[in-house]
């Protein structure tokens, strides 16, 4: 599945693009791969539980003639700073997953935000991922 946003800078804002686990069976999310660009500036990667504000769409099928799996595009731009986070873009250079990955995985009902570091950026991201049944992960991605 994939999915991506862009939106433009916001005057006294910050831009966010999330992908949220819709999953209704239990699925996990398993995120193997991203690329984001937050203009000149910073963007830090965190989870939350629950969606953004904005819908953008459903999670596009890579193998076509696929169903829809879960996995869900959101963004939101408001004046509220970014927690703690981990960088996932620096510089204004579009930064995509390094070799060591995955690094993210989504529970059902949380959201992984890419959300820039400053105001008045604009931002866009896209995020590549599984969706799987527990047992699908390996022994070293559950422990």
């Amino acid at each position: 599945m994939g999915g991506s946003a862009a939106l433009s800078a916001l005057a006294a804002n910050y831009s966010s693009i999330a992908l949220y686990n819709d999953s209704t069976i239990g699925h996990i999310l398993r995120v193997d791969n991203w690329i984001a660009n937050a203009a000149a500036g910073t963007a830090i990667g965190f989870f939350i539980q629950g969606a953004l504000s904005t819908l953008v769409g459903r999670g596009l099928s890579l193998f076509a003639g696929e169903q829809a799996q879960a996995g869900s595009i959101y963004t939101q731009q408001d004046t509220n700073a970014p927690p703690f986070g981990v960088i996932v873009n620096s510089g204004g250079t579009a930064t995509q997953t390094p070799e060591l990955t995955p690094w993210f995985y989504l529970r059902p009902g949380y959201s992984l935000v890419f959300k820039t570091f400053v105001v008045n950026l604009a931002l866009s991201a896209s995020f590549w991922w599984e969706d799987l049944t527990i047992d699908m992960l390996d022994d070293h991605e559950i422990e």
